[in-house]
């Protein structure tokens, strides 16, 4: 096995580097995450100054395409002086680089002290990629907080192997999940994207018996997704092997769940605190005549830390990751999920859940959603009344706020004043230490909003994206 061995003096200069960290989970494909430069400082050696050695060794000299691999990093210091913030990455440069798999680089990932004479073992866990590469490498640079680097390799080979993939796609018109004649999907589009190298994929349709086959596929796990007009499918992993598993896949496409679900999402209690467990009931309602099999909730598509839908780990049957839950037809089906609530809510003063019933593909699902409140924090914003004489929304230039005009924040369920404040001379409105939350506008005295569709999000700790003013669109009230 290829093993090298490094030594690096902290203070000679080193050149700055664009470096990354293959991010790769089992559905998602490399992120390359920059790391500034590293530098070392520039002065005269001292014989307090650390010095590391670094060895890394995979634990076999060869593996197969996809196989899981480990790499053993060691980093001693043989320093008289403890090394301080000792951390790993690695270079994504490598055409043949092992896609490392969570927890990537581990406690290097944020930094550790060696002490004098100490030692600090890294076991890196990834798999074999690249479905073309005779050979595996990994090439670590190690850095230190006084800017040293140290630059480790190590190397194993690769027997590439293949496996097949297979199967049938049907459009499931009564809903037995079962191919049925006449429900076979001619020319259905079949993609398949590997989740460990961005460059592998492949794509074919299905033929008039709505089979299709591709074959040399490499023992990696793909993203399979297809494609029917008219119809949804759900996309899945598969773990292609040299066996038979992949061969014969059975894939239903069933109609969009728009056309017969509807969807209802609701908490059980009003509020909650930072780190308590919310529950919720979800109830899906079939209106129509064919039970609906394999129904996912995708949810916070936008990844806000704030909200629900990013732990999906107590949502059972309904995770993305899961089987789908089962609905009747003509009836409908109540689930009790639960998840806790993000210590970044109480700087909203509430959290939210928002998603999306079916498959994968947003557009034919049923979209629900709710919220509760997360009090406990205050936050301040501006706001300025003015006529919106051009239609655009905003208020330009030539578009006047109004001075003396009162304005009230709504609480979105009570529909209760919750502050009120009135504009200065230049049309400045300020609310100050509101508590944290989304609300409704209240125009008062002659004048009213322009319509309902407004609303104002007092953070606490900061604005909403920085922004801190929130207009309102007002007509006369006599309009």
């Amino acid at each position: 096995m290829g093993v090298v061995v490094s030594r690096f003096h902290i203070g000679r200069r080193v050149a700055s580097l664009a470096l990354g960290l293959a991010l790769v989970g089992p559905v998602m494909a490399g992120v390359a995450v920059a790391e500034p430069g590293m530098v070392s400082p520039v002065g005269p050696s001292s014989a307090a100054q650390a010095q590391l050695q670094v060895t890394s060794a995979f634990d076999k000299t060869s593996y197969h395409t996809g196989e899981f691999a480990r790499v053993t990093v060691t980093i001693t210091n043989v320093g008289d002086a403890a090394v301080d913030g000792v951390r790993g990455i690695s270079s994504l440069l490598e055409p043949t680089r092992l896609t490392l798999l969570a927890p990537f680089w581990g406690e290097l990932d944020t930094g550790v002290t060696i002490p004098a004479g100490g030692r600090h073992i890294q076991v890196l866990t990834g798999r074999v990629g690249n479905p073309n590469a005779t050979e595996v490498t990994v090439k670590g640079y190690i850095s230190t907080g006084s800017g040293a680097l140290v630059i480790t390799t190590a190397s194993a080979a690769v027997v590439p192997t293949v496996g097949d993939v297979g199967g049938v796609v049907f459009r499931d018109v009564n809903g037995n999940e079962a191919v049925d004649p006449g429900e076979e999907a001619a020319g259905a589009e079949v993609n398949l994207g590997s989740t460990l190298y961005g460059d592998d994929t492949h794509t074919t349709t299905t033929d008039a018996t709505g089979r299709f086959s591709l074959t040399g596929v490499a023992t990696v796990p793909y993203r399979t997704t297809f494609h029917v007009p008219g119809w949804t499918t759900r996309s899945r992993i598969i773990e292609v092997d040299q066996g038979d598993a992949n061969r014969d896949l059975r894939i239903p496409a069933v109609r969009p769940f728009t056309e017969t679900m509807t969807a209802a999402i609701a908490f059980t209690k009003d509020s909650y605190q930072p780190g308590e467990t919310a529950e919720l009931k979800i109830t899906l309602t079939n209106k129509g005549s064919v039970p609906l099999h394999g129904v996912i909730a995708n949810c916070n598509h936008i990844g806000n830390l704030h909200d629900l839908g990013l732990d999906m780990s107590g949502w059972g049957d309904l995770s993305p990751i899961a089987a789908g839950v089962r609905v009747p037809a003509n009836s409908g089906a109540v689930f009790t999920v639960s998840e806790k609530v993000p210590e970044h809510a109480i700087d909203y003063g509430l959290v939210r859940i928002a998603c999306d019933f079916g498959f994968d593909d947003p557009e034919a699902n049923v979209v629900a959603a709710s919220r509760a409140k997360v009090p406990g924090r205050t936050g301040s914003i501006e706001s300025h009344a003015f006529q919106d004489t051009n239609g655009s929304g905003d208020r330009d230039a030539d578009e006047a706020a109004i001075a003396g005009v009162t304005i009230g924040l709504l609480d979105r369920d009570t529909r209760r004043v919750v502050a009120m404040a009135t504009a200065d001379g230049t049309g400045l409105v300020r609310f100050t230490d509101v508590p944290a939350g989304q609300y409704g506008f209240h125009v008062f005295g002659s004048w009213r909003k322009a319509d309902d569709d407004q609303s104002a999000v007092v953070k606490a700790n900061g604005c909403l994206y920085g922004n801190c003013t929130w207009d309102v669109r007002v007509v006369p009230s006599d309009r």
